[in-house]
C-alpha cells in the first residue's frame, strides 16, 4: 500500500492505482471554513433580515480570526523539517493540501492495515523521518501505537471534531509542528 496522494483540483486523495476517495472533512481547511462562514451568513441574513448587520459583523470578525490563524499556520508550517505526517484516520487531507503537506493515513476505507500495510507504513515513517503518529480519540489507537513503537516515536491525539473550532485548529497545528521537530 503506497501513501495517499492529494488531487489538488478535486480535494480528493487516493492510493496510486486505486479509485479516488472524497474527503468529507472540508471544515479542516481554514480556507473552506471561510466559505462555510460566508454561506452561513448568507443563509441567516436571508432567513432573518432584521439581524443581517449583526450576522455580518460576527461573520467578518470570525473571518478575520480565520485569516490570522491561516497566516500564522502558514508561517509555522514553513519552519518544519518534514512535509509529511502520519495519521490513523485520513481526516486531514484539506489541511495538508492548504499547507503543502502529505498526509499518510494508516486506515483506508475504514479498515485497519494488513501486516504488510503496517510494514510499509513503518518504512514510510522512517524514510520521511516522521516521529509522531497522529490518532483521533474517536478511533482505536492500536495500529498507531504499533507503528509509533516500531519507529521509536509516539502517538499524539488530535480530533477533527472538537467543539471550539479555532482552538482545535491551533492545537492540531501545534501538534503537527511539534511532532515534526
Amino acid at each position: 500500500m503506497e501513501g495517499i496522494e492529494e488531487d489538488e483540483e478535486e480535494g480528493h486523495s487516493h492510493i496510486p492505482g486505486d479509485k479516488p476517495v472524497t474527503d468529507p472533512h472540508t471544515w479542516l481547511s481554514l480556507k473552506n471554513a471561510r466559505i462555510i462562514a460566508e454561506n452561513t451568513y448568507q443563509g441567516l441574513a436571508a432567513a432573518d433580515p432584521g439581524h443581517a448587520a449583526e450576522y455580518r459583523a460576527n461573520t467578518d470578525s470570525f473571518v478575520r480570526e480565520l485569516d490570522d490563524l491561516d497566516t500564522a499556520i502558514s508561517r509555522d508550517i514553513a519552519g518544519r523539517n518534514t512535509s509529511a505526517f502520519m495519521v490513523y484516520h485520513p481526516a486531514w487531507a484539506y489541511f495538508a493540501l492548504d499547507y503543502g503537506l502529505i498526509q499518510i493515513p494508516i486506515e483506508a476505507d475504514g479498515k485497519e492495515p494488513t501486516a504488510a500495510g503496517v510494514e510499509n507504513l513503518i518504512r514510510q515513517a522512517r524514510e520521511k523521518n516522521i516521529p509522531v503518529v497522529f490518532a483521533a480519540p474517536e478511533y482505536s489507537t492500536r495500529s498507531a501505537e504499533v507503528i509509533a513503537d516500531e519507529i521509536g516515536g509516539r502517538v499524539v491525539l488530535v480530533s477533527p471534531l472538537e467543539e471550539d473550532y479555532l482552538m482545535n485548529m491551533k492545537n492540531a497545528t501545534f501538534a503537527f509542528i511539534a511532532g515534526s521537530r
